[in-house]
């Protein structure tokens, strides 16, 4: 215990109630050699001031602070060591505070009312006592606190003449910093305020838009283009005075407005025509990388498309195809009032009949002869580019085929007596029971026979199975085919 020494971290403090030194002990051997392991007793008393607890830090030393009251004076500290005197001890002289220093007349200021709020730039904030008449202190030993709300301010600074400075480091928000301050523990009534302003303008983080993409033409009101400026760091600008240029590939562009709260406007008009208007903009001589774009849409222009059923019809004077078109303007919106009116080369078309949905159908007849028809279309007068073509085909060749019977059952098969291979003229069809009788005839044959006699007394009747007999005349100049043919029900 008597080679072992107490010291503190200053010889004097302001007795403020605040104030505080730390007291370290550090034990030592017989032969005064620091002791580097804890455990032992230690035991620290003042005789002004209050100490705290001690801490054992398992290293040799020992540790507590000592906190100033409002009394000053001079404050002996002593110890013992497992219950035995420490042979050192020490003393901290507490000094009276400034009792002329006044919280209603002493002034917080700063360098500067405004700083760019880009968590860089700095204000300093000085306090400077006075005592109640106003008047400066020159000397000071007061304890002076500074908070802000908002900003990062460093420790007070105690320059020994009256004044104590702190340093206020911008955030990268815009806002108000207002500091307040303590005297000896008082409240300050001086406070003051620094205000967080936005830096130079960004053309990366500014705000450059277009009232609206697409605009029919003539337009009844010019595009608003605006820009508002920003900083690096998001802040919006709010005061003009910047130089903004814009230009555009389409229609004209009005003079830039500054409305002198950080935004520009002008005004973006057609001219009447249409197309993509491409609008570009620098700030103080720096391209914005955004572009914007605005169409102008001529309600007027047409979009139509032509499509068919079949591609390819047989030349037989009565295969068909159906042709439609479809009408929408350039905004996609479908037209249901258009003239629309259909021509060929080759074939025959049916009336146009408007389906009333934006869609308008007409029906193509080939023709006998093998061609290709070329069907193109106008729309409110006028002809559209848009076409199809469609092919008719030679008929396929099919041999002729007379059947020797049928089973006009009503079982969907083998119902009808039909005639194969024989489509190119009218043919004439007489049937005849055993006994030479007509008991049905057709002129013009259409494969339709069911059985039923339309001639002699069977008119309207079933005619009973058996053996009949026909006479085929093709209408080609060759001789009738006359053969017999068997009617057999189920």
């Amino acid at each position: 215990a008597s080679t072992s020494t107490i010291t503190a971290s200053g010889v004097s403090i302001i007795a403020n109630g605040i104030s505080t030194v730390t007291i370290t002990i550090q034990l030592k051997d017989a032969n005064g050699n620091n002791l580097t392991s804890g455990g032992d007793a230690v035991v620290l008393a003042t005789t002004l001031g209050a100490l705290s607890s001690i801490i054992d830090h398992g290293d040799g030393t020992y540790s507590a602070t000592l906190s100033t009251g409002i009394i000053d004076g001079t404050a002996l500290i002593t110890g013992t060591l497992n219950g035995n005197s420490i042979g050192s001890n020490i003393t901290v002289i507490f000094t009276p505070a400034s009792v002329n220093a006044s919280v209603a007349t002493s002034m917080i200021t700063a360098s500067s009312s405004s700083i760019i709020a880009n968590g860089l730039t700095a204000a300093t904030i000085t306090v400077q006592l006075k005592d109640s008449q106003g008047n400066n202190l020159a000397v000071g030993s007061d304890a002076v606190v500074l908070t802000t709300t908002l900003g990062i301010l460093s420790s007070v600074v105690n320059n020994n003449n009256g004044t104590y400075t702190a340093t206020l480091v911008s955030i990268t928000t815009v806002g108000t910093a207002i500091i307040s301050g303590t005297l000896n523990g008082a409240a300050i009534t001086d406070t003051e305020t620094i205000k967080f302003v936005a830096g130079p303008a960004s053309v990366t983080t500014s705000i450059f838009v277009a009232s609206v993409s697409s605009i029919d033409i003539p337009e009844s009101i010019p595009v608003a283009i605006s820009l508002q400026l920003k900083d690096a760091n998001g802040n919006s600008l709010i005061t003009g005075g910047d130089v903004i240029l814009l230009t555009t590939t389409l229609g004209t562009l009005s003079s830039v407005k500054d409305n002198n709260d950080g935004t520009y406007f002008a005004l973006l008009s057609s001219n009447g025509v249409a197309g993509i208007a491409t609008i570009t903009g620098s700030i103080n001589g720096v391209t914005i990388p955004k572009q914007l774009t605005v169409t102008f849409i001529d309600p007027t222009i047409l979009v139509t498309t032509i499509v068919t059923n079949a591609t390819e019809l047989v030349a037989d004077g009565k295969s068909e195809a159906t042709i439609l078109v479809t009408v929408k303007n350039i905004k996609d919106q479908l037209i249901k009032d258009a003239v629309v009116e259909f021509q060929t080369n080759a074939g025959s078309l049916a009336a146009v009949e408007n389906l009333n949905n934006g869609s308008y159908r007409t029906i193509l007849t080939s023709s006998t002869t093998p061609q290709t028809a070329q069907i193109t279309f106008s729309v409110n007068g006028s002809t559209q580019l848009a076409s199809l073509s469609i092919s008719f085909l030679e008929p396929p060749v099919i041999p002729l085929f007379i059947p020797e019977g049928f089973s006009p059952d009503g079982d969907g098969v083998n119902d009808l007596f039909v005639i194969q291979g024989a489509d190119t003229n009218p043919v004439k069809l007489t049937i005849y029971n055993r006994w030479g009788s007509i008991v049905f005839e057709s002129g013009d044959y259409k494969n339709d026979w069911d059985g039923q006699g339309n001639q002699g007394i069977m008119i309207g009747e079933k005619l009973p199975d058996g053996t009949y007999y026909y006479a085929v005349d093709l209408n080609d100049g060759s001789k009738p085919f006359i053969r017999f043919m068997t009617i057999k029900r189920k």
